[in-house]
């Protein structure tokens, strides 16, 4: 009986090209998300494997169905979804009111002073426990939690008080520019918390409105970054938006580890 015996040399070599073939294919189907800015409706982003383009620290990661760019409702415009320090998705939670998944590198947060004044500072050395120690907030307590290798605290937050004159949207007493409007109407009481882009014309501000509810993930050496991530849905739909923010989570590569 004739027995074709491929050298064990042959094999290996072609158990290589399959990697390379194999990696440079996945490679490939990585795709930047969507340019979108607040002069741009939302868009539905295909479900797939993406990097980010300008967000740092760099990374990868997969999306399933329903994400898009910008606030979730048809009728809203979106925001400038990616930048150097922030990258925002959006998705429709069965409401009018939207849900989020954030990647944050904080320059600036927000210490309320009085009902209609904050003083924008520094971010913190810890942001774990500036916003654990926020007296208008009620935070959960830290846990441990892993995001791509990265270590870090998860924990959930909800707003407690909220200033009397500050409302989301438009130009207000805080002197900041709100893109990612997370409330239903432009005169509902908002907390800030983030200032995400000191120095732009339009600054962008991270709010926590009445009705909502945020899971906060915190990593502090992410490329020599912290990284706070944001998933932030109305309280009574969290449970049903946390698992699709958490499938995000789990693909997450970061690219300069």
């Amino acid at each position: 009986m004739y027995r074709h015996v491929v050298p064990a040399f042959g094999v290996g070599l072609l158990m290589l090209i399959i990697l390379v073939l194999s990696a440079c294919g996945g490679e490939a189907q990585a795709r930047k998300i969507p340019e979108t800015s607040s002069l741009t409706k939302a868009k539905r982003i295909p479900a797939g494997s993406y990097v980010s383009d300008e967000f740092r620290p760099a990374m990868s990661f997969r999306l399933g169905e329903g994400w898009q760019t910008g606030p979730a409702a048809d009728f809203s415009y979106g925001v400038f979804m990616e930048k150097y320090n922030s990258l925002t998705l959006s998705r429709f939670s069965g409401s009018s009111r939207p849900s989020y998944l954030e990647f944050l590198v904080v320059p600036k947060v927000y210490e309320v002073v009085n009902p209609y004044e904050a003083d924008a500072l520094p971010a913190p050395d810890s942001m774990v426990s500036w916003l654990q120690k926020n007296p208008y907030l009620d935070a959960g307590k830290p846990e441990p939690v892993t995001v791509g290798g990265a270590e870090g605290k998860q924990f959930d937050v909800v707003a407690t008080r909220m200033p009397q004159e500050y409302s989301s949207g438009g130009y207000h007493s805080f002197n900041t520019y709100d893109e990612r409007h997370c409330c239903t109407s432009y005169d509902e009481p908002c907390l800030p918390l983030f200032q995400i882009s000191p120095g732009y014309g339009e600054q962008s501000t991270y709010e926590l409105c009445k009705g909502y509810k945020v899971r906060f993930i915190v990593l502090d050496d992410v490329d020599h970054k912290t990284v706070t991530i944001s998933v932030l849905a109305p309280t009574a739909e969290f449970g049903e938006n946390w698992p699709k923010a958490q499938q995000v989570l789990d693909t997450v590569e970061w690219r300069g580890r």
